[in-house]
């Protein structure tokens, strides 16, 4: 099982991607995708910070609302 493996993204599907590094009792931990930008602003914003009004401030410009990336495949190889 080398470095490369089969990835699955949240917006574009599958595509091969590098494998974490890293290794614990020679297993490789986990890789997975991120939240997206804006995705967990309730979570993060609202339940740990304790901030309310979460849309004020999107409409504020402060935080980011989520949102879809359209074709930004960079540097990604789609598995077909």
């Amino acid at each position: 099982a080398g470095m490369m493996q089969t990835l699955a993204h949240r917006e574009f599907g599958e595509y091969r991607g590098l494998s974490n590094p890293i290794k614990l009792d020679n297993q490789r931990l986990s890789t997975h995708c991120g939240p997206g930008l804006g995705e967990d602003n309730a979570d993060i914003i609202g339940k740990e910070l304790g901030m309310e009004n979460l849309e004020d401030l999107a409409s504020r410009g402060v935080i980011e609302r989520p949102q879809v990336m359209e074709n930004r495949l960079v540097g990604i190889q789609k598995v077909e």
